[in-house]
């Protein structure tokens, strides 16, 4: 038997609160059980799952006075004992919507080093570019070219005395 508890936020109410789990999406209650209060954490309610399959879902906490939810929430799950984390928006659904948008947004090469504070996605680029494009090195100069093989993307001073080779930052 697996036991999911999962953790999330409503208000504090005088009475009883009952956890209703609906799979995303759907208004069709996939289990309910009573929630109580997390001890010394103020507006955190637990509730105890029993079997249910991995996946994301919907959870709404419910007061004894009112037919609309208190909070909604969602939670990722494992068909695994363990307690989950309700939040406003699933891991699931965060990381299917940056890789999305990583994969359908074409990404044009760099133009120059990136500065010292740079973006994930001027990161990414840099180690792409320097892994899949023109690098030639003197005893003096690495270059790193632009995808045409010609244009230099930036330049980093080297030295060899034989005991150390030694790269300079790219620029």
């Amino acid at each position: 038997m697996v036991t999911q508890t999962v953790e999330g936020y409503a208000p504090t109410v005088a009475g009883s609160v009952t956890a209703k789990l609906f799979a995303r999406g759907s208004d069709t209650v996939v289990a309910s059980v009573a929630a109580s209060a997390a001890t010394n954490r103020k507006g955190v309610w637990t509730a105890a799952f029993t079997d249910i399959p991995a996946g994301c879902y919907r959870i709404g906490f419910f007061t004894n006075y009112a037919t609309d939810a208190a909070s909604w929430m969602f939670v990722d799950l494992l068909l695994q004992t363990g307690t989950y984390e309700a939040l406003e928006v699933p891991t699931s659904l965060m990381a299917d919507a940056i890789g999305d948008y990583m994969e359908a947004t074409a990404q044009a090469e760099l133009t120059a080093i990136p500065g010292t504070s740079p973006s994930i996605v001027a990161m990414l680029k840099l180690l792409y570019q320097l892994a899949k494009h023109r690098l030639t090195q003197t005893d003096a100069v690495l270059t790193a070219y632009k995808a045409d093989g010609t244009t230099a993307l930036g330049t980093s001073a080297v030295s060899d005395d034989g005991t150390t080779f030694d790269r300079g930052a790219l620029s």
